[in-house]
């Protein structure tokens, strides 16, 4: 994950990764957490050769084992279908994890938007949190995803399946730890709300952006979305719905496609 250092800190406090019933010899993987930000790693057949990383990565390193992103690794083997809680990863420092949202994490998404969008002002990223309030984590939280580890929110989505269009989902506001950005959280985010909403049914997925943002415009393209032509073109050649939002608040609208399987 970083470099390898081969002298450890004196007496760390190691977990094994190991399930608690098996006495088998190993070879393990240890790892330690601290102090600050640092996690280090060690396997029990070379102790002496430590691998030091940082605890944002390590949890996104674990939400990938959890996701199956590492599992054509071990395939054939008697490991794919191992248990990460099992094996103690998570340890005392629980892995992030993913699950519907509630009401009770509004205040948690609000004050993530007030901080983590660091290349806006304060009072930016108040307005920002404007767009999220209270109603929908009260009527869209089955929906909605949090992404929550022992330190609280990490990651949401929050999005809705609209009842005057029940072939459609709509993606309204995603936000993502800057500590977890560019490790597959987003993408995670998106694909679980794409299969929750072709389970329900749902065949398409709609959601807009700034036409400035293009770092958003580049994000939905790589995850399948095409760009609904508009009536203005915005930077880049990109088709723009003018003032969809109102006066001066043009949009970039999106639109991906669902393969709905049934049993």
């Amino acid at each position: 994950m970083t470099d390898a250092r081969p002298d450890p800190p004196a007496d760390p406090d190691w977990v094994r990764a190991a399930p608690a019933d098996d006495p088998g010899p190993g070879p393990w993987i240890e790892y330690a957490v601290g102090p600050g930000d640092a996690v280090r790693l060690r396997g029990t057949d070379a102790p002496d050769r430590v691998v030091t990383t940082t605890r944002a990565k390590w949890e996104a390193f674990v939400l990938g084992v959890r996701a199956g992103e590492f599992d054509h690794f071990v395939e054939g083997t008697d490991m794919t279908d191992t248990d990460l809680t099992a094996t103690g990863l998570t340890g005392d420092h629980p892995a992030p994890r993913l699950r519907p949202a509630a009401p009770g994490d509004h205040p948690a998404v609000v004050a993530a938007v007030r901080t983590w969008w660091t290349d806006r002002s304060p009072a930016e990223m108040r307005e920002l949190s404007l767009l999220l309030p209270k109603l929908f984590l009260q009527f869209f939280a089955r929906t909605s995803l949090v992404l929550e580890d022992g330190d609280g929110v990490r990651a949401f989505l929050v999005g809705f399946h609209p009842a005057d269009h029940p072939d459609e989902a709509y993606i309204h506001f995603v936000g993502v730890d800057p500590a977890l950005r560019g490790q597959g959280v987003g993408r995670e985010l998106y694909e679980t709300f794409f299969r929750d909403a072709a389970a329900a049914g749902r065949t398409r997925v709609r959601s807009v952006t700034s036409p400035t943002n293009t770092r958003s415009i580049a994000f939905h393209r790589a995850l399948g979305f095409r760009l609904e032509e508009g009536d203005g073109v915005g930077p880049d050649g990109v088709p723009v719905h003018k003032d969809y939002d109102g006066p001066g608040l043009d949009r970039v609208c999106f639109l991906r496609t669902l393969t709905v399987t049934t049993d």
